[in-house]
């Protein structure tokens, strides 16, 4: 029979980190097995002393570097094939980084799928234009890892422009401010470029056509390719 599991409380500053890295210290030592289910939610937030957001997030970044599985209704449990190797740094902070940006993710589809529709039945013909220059600019650095991402920002901002809405293009502001100032460490995932530049064509031409509902199907597609990617990178490390 295995120990009871006993958690310190930790510094709210680090929460999560420190959540993932006494968790698998429990794994290493043998408290906690291969499929064993780890107590709910509340229970964890309140053995660490930290808020549930903090034990959330821990547990996407466990899902994602392998160590999780998480079943709506029924609970997180340990993977039955554990990884054997120690993790390091570099992986936990990647880890952490792309729950960051899979949030990111997230909220975008909501507002740019929606900035897709709005701009399907608003968008002027000057704005179509931008639209497609900018995926003309994706095209011509397609090879070029930096300028593309730069490029396709480009083509985010002219969507968003296009969609005629001050309110919906304000917010996308504050969450593009956040994107480039995080751009490096979302540069560190290897980005399908084509299927980006392939998608937004889609998107454009779907504008174009003044289609809303393939429009805002074609943005979802865009920005799967980022959360595909993400989840791929990392099982790559």
């Amino acid at each position: 029979m295995r120990n009871k599991m006993k958690f310190q409380k930790i510094n709210k500053t680090t929460s999560s980190e420190m959540i993932v890295e006494q968790i698998l210290e429990q794994v290493r030592e043998g408290v906690l097995g291969p499929g064993q289910k780890l107590p709910p939610e509340r229970e964890l937030a309140e053995m660490f002393g930290v808020c549930r957001s903090s034990v959330r997030e821990a547990a996407r970044a466990l899902t994602l570097m392998g160590y999780l599985d998480v079943y709506q209704g029924k609970g997180a449990f340990l993977k039955e094939n554990i990884p054997d190797e120690d993790l390091s740094t570099d992986r936990l902070n990647q880890a952490f980084i792309a729950v960051d940006s899979l949030d990111l993710v997230d909220i975008r589809n909501v507002l740019e799928c929606k900035a897709a529709s709005l701009a399907a039945t608003r968008a002027d013909s000057t704005q179509t234009a931008a639209l497609d220059r900018a995926v003309m600019k994706m095209s011509a650095l397609v090879d070029q890892k930096a300028g593309f991402y730069k490029a396709d920002l480009e083509f985010h901002q002219a969507l968003a422009r296009a969609s005629n809405n001050a309110v919906l293009m304000e917010i996308m502001n504050l969450l593009w401010t956040k994107i480039v100032r995080d751009r490096d460490d979302f540069l560190g995932f290897s980005g399908e470029k084509q299927e980006c530049l392939n998608t937004a064509r889609k998107v454009a031409a779907a504008v174009g056509a003044g289609s809303s509902e393939e429009a805002a199907g074609a943005m979802s597609e865009h920005l799967n390719v980022v959360s595909t990617d993400i989840a791929e990178t990392l099982e790559e490390l």
